[in-house]
C-alpha cells in the first residue's frame, strides 16, 4: 500500500510539473503571484521564478514525506503514537509503519493538489484584467474536507486496540 501511494504522489508531482512547464509559456512576463483575502493581486514576481518556485515547492514536499518515511524506520525514532506499545510492538511495528508511510503519501498527493490547484487559479487570475484570484474557496473546503476525512481515516485507525 506504500508503495502504491508513493507512487500516486509521484504522478501528483509529474502532473504539477507538467503544469509548471505550460505555465511556463503561458503566463505573461510579470505575474501576481500573491493575492489578499479579496483576491487582488499585492505581489508580483518574474515568470520563470514563480515556476521555479512552483516546481521547487512541490519537490521540497516530496523529498520531505520521503525523509520523513525513512527517518520513521531508524531504530529508536520518536514515533508519537496513541497506545504507542501496542502499535510498534515487534509483531505490529513493520504493518504500523507501512501504514504510516502510506497515509503520509495519501496527504502528501492532497497537498500537491490544493498546490495545482492554487497555481491553476493565480494562472487563470493573470489571464484576465484586473487581475483578481476568484474560485479559491471551494478548492480550500475541499483540501480542509480532504484533511479531516485523512484524519478521520488516521484516528479510526490507530484507535484503543482493546475497544
Amino acid at each position: 500500500m506504500a508503495r502504491l501511494a508513493f507512487l500516486v504522489l509521484l504522478a501528483s508531482d509529474a502532473v504539477a510539473a507538467v503544469h509548471a512547464w505550460t505555465l511556463s509559456s503561458t503566463l505573461p512576463p510579470t505575474v501576481a503571484s500573491h493575492f489578499n483575502a479579496a483576491g487582488h493581486p499585492n505581489g508580483w514576481m518574474p515568470r520563470a521564478t514563480f515556476v521555479a518556485v512552483y516546481a521547487g515547492v512541490v519537490a521540497l514536499l516530496t523529498v520531505i514525506f520521503a525523509i520523513a518515511n525513512v527517518a520513521m524506520r531508524v531504530p529508536g525514532a520518536r514515533i508519537n503514537l496513541p497506545n504507542r506499545e501496542h502499535w510498534l510492538a515487534a509483531e505490529r511495528r513493520d504493518s504500523t509503519l507501512a501504514w504510516i508511510s502510506a497515509w503520509s503519501y495519501w496527504m502528501g498527493s492532497l497537498i500537491v493538489w490544493l498546490l495545482i490547484g492554487v497555481m491553476r487559479l493565480a494562472a487563470r487570475a493573470n489571464g484576465i484584467e484586473p487581475n483578481a484570484m476568484v474560485g479559491a474557496t471551494p478548492l480550500l473546503i475541499a483540501f480542509g474536507a480532504g484533511t479531516v476525512l485523512m484524519l478521520a481515516v488516521m484516528f479510526s485507525h490507530f484507535r484503543n486496540p482493546t475497544a
